[in-house]
């Protein structure tokens, strides 16, 4: 994806989030990347590789839950608390075997404890593939 990110890092929460999104091994190797994210909003892109691919030659499963975890986890922790994922409802509603594919991350409630987050995930055509709403726990205040 060639556009420029939109990542305010003045604001506190938002820098702790993409400090954690640059230290997660796992985001690394998949090539997940970030390319906006607010206290409201989070978008991440990856491009499918084939070590992505399960053996019908589509796009993971995995990969997908694991685009939504991402933009949801950097979304939760736009408000500089950190949070572990709670739960998760996942519709698997098609596939892609190449391209593009767009996490879409928006907030749907954030609590004094748990923030509820909705994600639908995208082809690079924009045909939605998949449809998550996450369940994140707090699990340490924000730094003081």
């Amino acid at each position: 994806m060639d556009q420029q990110k939109k990542i305010d890092i003045t604001k506190p929460g938002i820098a702790f989030s993409m400090k954690l999104v640059e230290n997660n091994p796992f985001m690394q190797w998949n090539r997940i990347e970030v390319d906006e994210l607010d206290e409201d909003h989070c978008l991440c892109h990856v491009e499918l590789r084939h070590e992505q691919t399960n053996p019908n030659g589509l796009a993971h499963g995995g990969l997908l839950f694991t685009m939504a975890d991402v933009a949801a986890s950097a979304l939760a922790r736009a408000d500089g608390r950190n949070y572990s994922t709670l739960d998760a409802n996942i519709h698997y509603m098609r596939n892609v075997k190449e391209g593009v594919i767009i996490a879409e991350a928006s907030m749907i409630r954030r609590g004094r404890t748990s923030v509820l987050i909705e994600v639908s995930i995208r082809s690079g055509e924009g045909k939605e593939l998949t449809r998550v709403t996450v369940t994140m726990f707090c699990i340490a205040p924000a730094a003081k």
